[in-house]
């Protein structure tokens, strides 16, 4: 039974096998895009605006620059991994600095 499946099927890959596999013609393009609308939806939704941009950029470095690689989630997880590390040395650099504000009688 298995043997029916195919491979494409078995390693996750089917919505790029079946769906994306255009040759990058310019319907892959407009497919791809299409996808943004949605992303873009969802941040007004959420009433976070300003987030769209962002949101859109990080879409669209995954599926043009990344969507042909083995296995685009790795991109993702790395991506997030160093969002992350970024957001605690600016919460720790802002946590010295408030420190040294509140030490001092320079800081305005």
């Amino acid at each position: 039974m298995l043997c029916d499946i195919p491979a494409a099927w078995r390693t996750g890959n089917a919505l790029k096998y079946y769906v994306l596999d255009l040759k990058e013609g310019v319907l892959h393009y407009f497919i791809l895009s299409l996808f943004i609308i949605p992303i873009i939806y969802t941040t007004i939704l959420l009433n976070k605006k300003n987030a769209s941009y962002f949101s859109c950029v990080v879409y669209l470095s995954i599926v043009v620059n990344h969507l042909s690689d083995d296995n685009p989630f790795f991109f993702v997880m790395d991506r997030s991994f160093d969002t992350l590390i970024g957001i605690a040395v600016g919460l720790v650099i802002n946590l010295i600095s408030q420190g040294i504000c509140d030490i001092g009688t320079a800081c305005g």
